[in-house]
C-alpha cells in the first residue's frame, strides 16, 4: 500500500493548520525522530504507542489519528499506520 502525493498533501494541509501546545503540527512531524525500524516495515508498528507530542486538554495523539483517518478514510489500522508513516517521511523529505 502506497499513498499518492495528493493524498499525502491532504495530511500536510491538515498539519499546517493545526497547532499543539503552541507549535504547528507540521513542524512537530518535520522534526519527529522516527524510529529506525519503521523504515524497514514501511508502517508504524503500533498506533497505540505513537506519541508525536504531549497531549493537552484540547488535542491528543488519539485526536490526531482519528482526524487523519476521517480525512483519508483508510478504513483500517494497517492503512492508517502506513499513511502516518508515509506522511511523516514525506514531510521530512525522506522519499
Amino acid at each position: 500500500m502506497e499513498y499518492t502525493k495528493e493524498q499525502l498533501a491532504i495530511g500536510v494541509k491538515y498539519c499546517k493548520n493545526k497547532y499543539v501546545n503552541g507549535r504547528q503540527l507540521y513542524d512537530i512531524l518535520k522534526y519527529y525522530d522516527m524510529p529506525a525500524f519503521w523504515y524497514k516495515q514501511g508502517k508504524i508498528e503500533c498506533l497505540d504507542e505513537l506519541k508525536l507530542f504531549e497531549d493537552n486538554d484540547e488535542y491528543t495523539n488519539l485526536d490526531f489519528r482519528c482526524d487523519i483517518e476521517i480525512l483519508i478514510k483508510t478504513g483500517s489500522c494497517y492503512g492508517l499506520s502506513v499513511y502516518i508513516f508515509e506522511l511523516i517521511a514525506f514531510i521530512q523529505n525522506k522519499y
